[in-house]
């Protein structure tokens, strides 16, 4: 069961501590945080996104259990067999059941790719016993974690943006960020209008009903590096944002070099007394210009004098 207590800020992580686990029914041993990353990418998947709309929604919720009431584990099950009773052909109800999601989300993070994080922290994060030695010898570490967290976030292992950054703030003390936080949790975005039912409770909160907040949050917000530190990357994912820089670099240098040789040859035919399209504007723009400003000075001497007497008619 976790309580609003056991969640804190881990740099660009969520930490939840589970006092009890599969293998500590006690809760005697260590409580290392259990790190949770966010999926910009993936509305449908991100778990900073489903917290935000949960908390959004319940404003007067205070220190104490984070889901309230009783019975938790059973309305857990009734809500995934309501899930699983969509007629979906594809969606076997009989295969899945309420250990699914932890099967599954194990097998991912073992088998899902070639270069996925080691079993032991697999084996911790899910609560499964590693064997009276293993459990001697292997221990939690955040770095392993960490990683872990980014692969179960659904974040592509592969890619440069596996060490993307959660939505944040540029400045996180500014006054109008600060007053919106106090009103209500910010950041949701116009993707939720087509992933949630027009009646969710979420569109009656400030975010949507203040038609000035979402445009002023939003020009605040930013994933890319910035005073946010990226935890839980791997070695690989560094060389894959290097190389997505590199190819983008290279594929400037040709634009970049048409110019440089363009500004070149001006250069150089204009010492050499050569007519070149700068050197004909520049000529044309020196000579015609006093003739135009002479033109419109003596319009405006003609418009302040008035009408000249030899064009007015008289009348004897």
């Amino acid at each position: 069961m976790i309580h609003l207590d056991h969640i804190s800020v881990r740099s660009d992580a969520i930490g939840i501590v589970f006092c009890k686990s599969k293998t500590d029914q006690s809760g005697t041993k260590r409580r290392d945080p259990r790190h949770i990353y966010s999926n910009p990418m993936e509305a449908r998947s991100c778990v900073f996104l489903a917290i935000a709309i949960y908390l959004a929604c319940h404003p007067q919720l205070s220190m104490g259990k984070l889901f309230p009431g009783a019975a938790q584990k059973d309305r857990f099950g009734k809500q995934l067999a309501k899930l699983l009773s969509h007629p979906d052909p594809t969606c076997g109800r009989s295969e899945y059941g309420t250990h699914s999601i932890r099967k599954g989300a194990s097998t991912f993070a073992c088998s899902g790719s070639t270069g996925g994080p080691s079993i032991v922290s697999v084996c911790l994060r899910c609560g499964r016993s590693l064997g009276n030695v293993l459990e001697r010898y292997m221990h939690y570490e955040g770095a392993g974690d960490q990683f872990l967290g980014r692969v179960m976030a659904g974040l592509p292992i592969n890619d440069a943006s596996f060490a993307i950054l959660p939505p944040h703030f540029k400045m996180p003390f500014d006054s109008d960020v600060s007053s919106a936080i106090n009103k209500v949790f910010p950041s949701l975005s116009r993707a939720l209008e087509m992933l949630i039912p027009k009646s969710h409770p979420i569109f009656y909160s400030r975010v949507f009903t203040d038609v000035d907040m979402v445009p002023m949050l939003k020009a605040r917000l930013v994933t890319h590096d910035s005073v946010l530190p990226a935890t839980g990357i791997p070695p690989h994912v560094g060389l894959h944002k290097e190389l997505t820089r590199a190819t983008t670099e290279m594929r400037s240098i040709p634009n970049e070099v048409i110019r440089g040789v363009d500004a070149l040859l001006e250069t150089k035919g204009v010492a050499a007394g050569n007519l070149t399209q700068r050197l004909l504007k520049e000529t044309l723009v020196e000579v015609v210009a006093p003739m135009v400003q002479a033109l419109a000075s003596s319009a405006e001497v003609s418009r302040a004098r008035g009408p000249s007497m030899y064009c007015q008619l008289s009348h004897f």
